[in-house]
């Protein structure tokens, strides 16, 4: 989710360079986003302008960036992946030649991300079939079925037609018939050949039939407002275009995309959005102000992560292993932060507010024992002020002078805000907007029992995800913390319960100790040049209490983690085996390898060799059967994943599940499917496609399900790229340039990631307070 935000008529935006810049990229990049900000506040006679810009490159913070910009090495054309500022996923995608001869650019591609704009420049596409029975005569020939034109109307109306090869080829047509399509020169391939059943046509348009006007951006950018010379100063074109189009002066003639979609011009459509109904503006549009705007604050965000912790200790929290939970999770964080030199707090609130752990950068705090100590001190007490608890971590967060690109606080509570009497918990989300900190929220207990619809609203207006655990669910609470911890990082590649039968009848020889890998291999007799083969055709004594876990990790993840987490007084031992098949030394200097027995243990490897790595959980010691977790996750500047579903959908109401990929750009070509747990335990597998319209490949992959039962749902989203990605959105990027061959290759490498999500079906039950039965005279 882009963090950026319109507010008092301004934008504050989250911008992110996918490359590393240079002083002359931040000095381009800066001049062109200020003067973009001018040309705005012209266009909108001083209605709108650009607040506060935070920036950041080497891709640090590209998950919530709303513009992304790329290298001298990026294609053309700049395109935006999303039609609603702020959403999750979407971004706008600012090309090189923006630095110097784009500032209009900026306006025209915001004009399709901020208010769903469509071009002023082209009509709709259109299509006819390709008749693929019979392969093409020749590459210029396309043979097509069910035709609409009439004999040469496709070159009356200048059309262009596009194919796929995925490569989109475009040519000018030169003839048509009933029955085939001509172009002016060959395509790669046989039209017949082409991937797509289709041939898309282009049509040029105008908005503006008035000579030397000033609009409309929609029609044209990139540099007639002007550009900035090789020594940084702006130049003037003679009649700048400046405007979007107003009621009457747009599309004389009714054949430009935006009328058809919208049937109305730029302005219309922009004030007749919620957010900007206020705006007022002249027709015909005049040359707004051109002094009077305001210069954009530009600031540079720190590239080191920032984490609250914000966990309840009320007095509903002694029930079963909550709490327990909960120390064991952030426990887990302290340990996964100190291992990555990250800032964290932990804050733990019921009526009042206790910090354990102010920020400080994990790896500094000279003694952990005494941080832990202190954690697992606490009893459970009091009411629940969810509300202050999030003031505190907000509080510590901006305790420093600056802005963090990663800026994370994750809630856990077990029921509703209480305390102070007459306050909400929500009150918190404009601060938390203004500041760019996600909440992550995770709801622990019944649907009775937790406010979730709160919990929903926190996560959602700050771009954070809420969770919801089951009472009694040893484990689950542990395991949320952990795939949140892993989300925020990078993604997860796996999370997954593994079951360690029964084996008490079989003991050990020997006194019960802690082994090391390399004795796990030998006891088990297993083949060191052989493992993964001879461990999946292992039958020995030991086979009860030995599990064995794939984890896909592609090329060019800087870190990956590994984590087992398992119950009490269950030890289990974490083995890896790299993708050629060795037993990994976990004493590496790449490795940091954390262990807390009867807690967790993890391993995070630093750049890891690309491929199919193995998690090896061996229980030391025999017991009654027993579930523990195993978690995985990558962390890659290149690669971010997507995904959510509705929230609270209506009763008998298909629930949409969506996802999107991008590596550098947003990616078509991937299997991404849904398994969706109902409240029963039943699984149902859902396959999700981008392939809308007209718009194959869109890159936005959408599925639905109808559910029969009532209560909560768990979604498990899952993104695999086997090898074959392409760059999505193939008709948008054509249109927004004059090439005649667009590349859809992408760079990314085979990779897996998994979204974890929740819904909640059917009405939802009253909230009870479940703190009723607690004392507040105790004292805290």
């Amino acid at each position: 989710m882009g963090l950026g935000r319109f507010k008092n008529g301004k934008f504050d935006l989250v911008v992110v360079a996918n490359f590393a810049m240079t002083s002359d990229d931040w000095t381009a990049w800066e001049r062109t986003h200020k003067k973009a900000s001018e040309i705005l506040y012209n266009s909108s006679e001083g209605q709108m302008q650009f607040g506060k810009i935070f920036v950041c490159d080497d891709s640090i913070g590209l998950d919530v960036a709303d513009f992304i910009l790329h290298p001298e090495s990026g294609d053309d054309p700049s395109y935006s992946s999303g039609t609603t500022f702020g959403a999750s996923g979407a971004a706008l995608h600012l090309m090189p030649y923006v630095r110097t001869h784009g500032p209009l650019t900026i306006l025209h591609e915001m004009g399709h991300y901020v208010w769903g704009l469509d071009e002023e420049y082209s009509t709709e596409t259109t299509h006819d079939d390709i008749d693929k029975v019979n392969p093409a005569p020749d590459k210029k020939t396309i043979p097509i079925k069910n035709a609409t034109w009439s004999n040469d109307e496709l070159v009356t109306l200048k059309a262009e037609a596009i194919l796929y090869f995925p490569d989109m080829e475009r040519h000018t047509v030169i003839a048509n018939t009933a029955t085939t399509v001509t172009v002016n020169s060959d395509f790669s391939d046989l039209p017949t050949n082409s991937t797509e059943d289709i041939v898309l046509y282009q049509f040029p348009a105008h908005c503006s039939d008035v000579t030397d006007s000033n609009y409309c951006i929609m029609e044209k950018s990139r540099d007639a407002a002007g550009y900035f010379d090789d020594l940084g100063n702006w130049v003037n074109v003679p009649h700048p275009v400046t405007e979007y189009c107003t009621l009457s002066n747009h599309d004389p003639d009714g054949d430009t995309a935006q009328d058809y979609y919208h049937g109305k011009s730029c302005w219309e459509s922009i004030v007749e959005l919620p957010l900007y109904s206020s705006l007022t503006f002249s027709d015909p549009a005049n040359s707004g102000p051109i002094t009077g705007s305001q210069i954009p604050e530009w600031v540079i965000l720190d590239k080191q992560p920032r984490f609250a912790l914000v966990l309840d200790r009320s007095y509903s929290m002694h029930e079963g292993t909550k709490l327990a939970d909960t120390k064991s999770g952030a426990i887990y964080w302290l340990d996964f932060c100190m291992e990555s030199n990250d800032q964290l707090a932990i804050i733990w609130y019921n009526q009042n507010i206790n910090t354990i752990l102010d920020l400080t950068v994990a790896n500094s705090i000279p003694d952990l024992s005494n941080t832990i100590a202190d954690i697992n001190a606490l009893t459970p007490a009091g009411k629940t002020n969810i509300r202050d608890g999030l003031n505190e971590a907000l509080d510590q967060i901006e305790s420093l002078a600056s802005r963090a690109a990663t800026q994370v606080t994750l809630l856990l509570t077990d029921g509703l805000h209480n305390r102070p009497i007459g306050t909400k918990a929500g009150e918190v989300i404009p601060d938390f907007q203004e500041s760019g900190v996600r909440i992550y929220a995770i709801g622990v207990g019944d649907q009775s029992s937790v406010d979730m619809d709160t919990l929903d609203d926190l996560a959602f207006e700050t771009g954070g995800r809420s969770y919801s655990v089951g009472d009694n669910a040893q484990l689950d609470i542990q395991t949320s913390m952990a795939e949140i911890n892993l989300e925020v990082r990078g993604g997860i590649i796996t999370t997954q319960p593994i079951l360690f039968p029964d084996s008490q009848s079989v003991q050990m020889v020997e006194k019960h100790r802690r082994r090391s890998c390399e004795e796990i291999i030998k006891m088990l007799e297993v083949n060191p040049t052989n493992i993964i083969e001879d461990l999946q055709a292992y039958t020995g004594s030991l086979k009860d209490r030995i599990k064995l876990i794939p984890v896909q990790v592609e090329e060019q993840c800087s870190r990956v983690s590994f984590t087992l987490i398992y119950p009490k007084n269950n030890d289990i031992h974490l083995c890896l085996i790299d993708p050629k098949g060795k037993l990994v030394n976990m004493y590496e200097p790449n490795i940091h390898h954390v262990i807390r027995k009867s807690l967790h243990e993890f391993a995070i490897v630093e750049q890891p060799t690309g491929g199919r790595w193995h998690m090896l959980a061996f229980r030391s010691k025999p017991g009654p059967s027993v579930t523990a977790r195993a978690i995985a996750g990558g962390e890659n500047k290149h690669l971010q994943a997507f995904g959510d579903v509705t929230r609270n959908p209506a009763f008998s109401t298909p629930v949409r599940i969506w996802a999107s990929a991008r590596w550098k750009d947003e990616l078509s070509n991937l299997r991404v499917t849904a398994t969706v747990i109902s409240p029963n335990g039943s699984r149902q597998l859902v396959v999700l496609d981008d392939n809308k319209y007209d718009e194959p490949n869109s890159g936005l992959y959408e599925g639905y399900i109808t559910p029969h039962t009532e209560g909560r749902y768990r979604v498990i989203i899952r993104i695999e790229n086997k090898g074959n990605a392409i760059i999505a959105g193939p008709n948008k990027r054509l249109l927004h340039t004059d090439k005649a061959l667009l590349s859809s290759k992408s760079m990314a490498s085979p990779f897996v990631r998994s979204i974890i999500c929740y819904f909640d079906y059917g009405k939802r039950p009253p909230v009870r307070d479940i703190d009723k039965d607690s004392k507040e005279d105790i004292k805290l």
